[in-house]
């Protein structure tokens, strides 16, 4: 029977090690093939999978609830995925930073990038004050909705009505929070507070 892979040299547990080659080899051409421009987003994707998996995922929020889940990596300006992460738990191959799975799974991605002047954009399971802070001393900036309750936020106490913003900053990190339908807090290390009309209706 062909395989890609010797089963017999998987000492390390990897999950995907039958298609580990297939894998590499692909995350290596898309990096070759494209030059992201300035803006890139990190989302999770999930792949629809309806067979039996040990690593399958659920994730209500999308529209294929059940499938194998990925960190995918894209440039904003063409769409071009530029690297992914095929997630297996606590087996993904990830870089380990240190500073928790967030910042992992950000710097696995964007390692080759760091330090091109590139500006990150992400939702608010990302979002953090300790990334945006790394991505910052990386050369890299960075834009996301925000949890108000992540820790070491500047304070935002004020109750505001709708269409209203308020501000605060600390460092390179400008924390803003917004009234429209219901209460947005967002963090940036590459925006001011400045509120511009698009004339774009949600």
């Amino acid at each position: 029977m062909l395989h890609f892979s010797d089963n017999s040299a998987n000492v390390g547990g990897d999950r995907l090690y039958k298609i580990r080659h297939i894998i590499d080899n692909l995350r290596t051409s898309f990096q070759g093939a494209f030059s992201p421009y300035r803006d890139v987003v990190i989302d999770e994707s999930l792949l629809l999978y309806k067979g039996r998996l040990s690593f399958k995922q659920y994730i209500p929020s999308k529209r294929t609830r059940f499938g194998v889940k990925t960190f995918v990596m894209c440039d904003c300006s063409t769409g071009y995925i530029l690297d992914f992460i095929v997630y297996t738990g606590v087996n993904s191959v990830i870089t380990v930073s240190g500073l928790g799975k967030r910042v992992d799974t950000v710097s696995t991605l964007l390692m080759p990038y760091l330090e091109k002047g590139l500006r990150l954009y992400v939702d608010n399971w990302y979002t953090s004050p300790e990334l945006f802070m790394w991505l910052h001393g990386q050369a890299t900036n960075a834009c996301g909705t925000l949890r108000k309750t992540r820790k070491h936020l500047p304070e935002i106490d004020e109750k505001l009505k709708k269409g209203e913003i308020s501000s605060k900053s600390a460092s390179s990190l400008l924390a803003m929070k917004w009234y429209d339908k219901r209460e947005v807090w967002m963090l940036t290390t590459c925006h001011n507070s400045d509120m511009v009309t698009t004339g774009k209706k949600d």
